[in-house]
């Protein structure tokens, strides 16, 4: 009887320096968890990029270790790759371009890395995202082909289908199109017929303006003398 007395002790002795284990082993975890990253985004990942895009990650480090770099990571299956690095400057700032490219329209993540000589790198939280198709820009605008009156501005833009199926389009009217420009009383102070891939120009007094090409709008403020730039969005569910 005194063994098996003994062999209870040894047993639940064992399960309590076990559970001792495992708790502080959790607790490593969360402390883990909870560790501040040291790199911050001046703003989030991207949710969509388009072929041919170019995209700006700028943000900080706090603590840079000499020679440090930072780079922008691109997950598609299995492997991250590397899309874009740059080094730090001395207050640990950075900013990172990115040209996609070579890249078929579908999800990715996609995270930051930190490399420091001598250290492992440090990377952020895989964030999901999507290449999306190229974006399809209207030619650039023809300027006003008047003398503007005293008073009068002109508005440029063009009309723009954005969304549909994740990730979605933005595209210029491949069709022509018509556009108006109404005051804030609701008269037409100005309307072009626009050929299809085109940008509108519509010379009217200064003030506010709502934009519309059929379910597509727009809004846009003129100063006198200047022009402005606004689009027309066609919104696809």
């Amino acid at each position: 009887m005194a063994w098996q007395r003994q062999g209870a002790a040894v047993t639940v002795v064992s399960a309590f320096g076990l559970a001792t284990v495992l708790a502080a082993a959790a607790i490593a975890d969360a402390t883990h968890e909870r560790a501040p990253s040291p790199i911050k985004l001046r703003e989030p990942l991207p949710e969509v990029v388009r072929i041919a895009q170019r995209v700006t990650v700028s943000g900080r480090v706090r603590h840079p270790s000499r020679g440090a770099q930072v780079g922008l990571e691109l997950e598609r299956t299995v492997h991250w790759r590397l899309v874009a690095s740059t080094g730090l400057r001395g207050s640990g700032a950075f900013s990172l371009r990115w040209r996609v490219s070579k890249i078929a329209p579908g999800p990715v993540q996609l995270r930051l890395a930190l490399s420091s000589p001598g250290r492992p790198p440090i990377t952020t939280a895989p964030v999901q995202s999507a290449i999306g198709p190229a974006a399809v820009y209207c030619k650039p605008p023809v300027p006003p082909a008047v003398n503007i009156p005293p008073g009068y501005g002109w508005i440029t833009g063009g009309v723009y289908g954005q969304g549909g199926p994740f990730p979605g389009i933005f595209a210029c009217s491949s069709s022509p199109y018509t556009v108006t420009a109404a005051n804030s009383a609701g008269a037409v102070a100005a309307s072009e017929t626009v050929p299809a891939l085109s940008s509108y120009t519509l010379v009217v007094p200064a003030g506010s303006y709502m934009l519309q090409s059929g379910d597509c709008r727009g809004t846009a403020t003129v100063l006198a003398g200047r022009g402005t730039k606004a689009d027309t969005d066609c919104d696809y569910p």
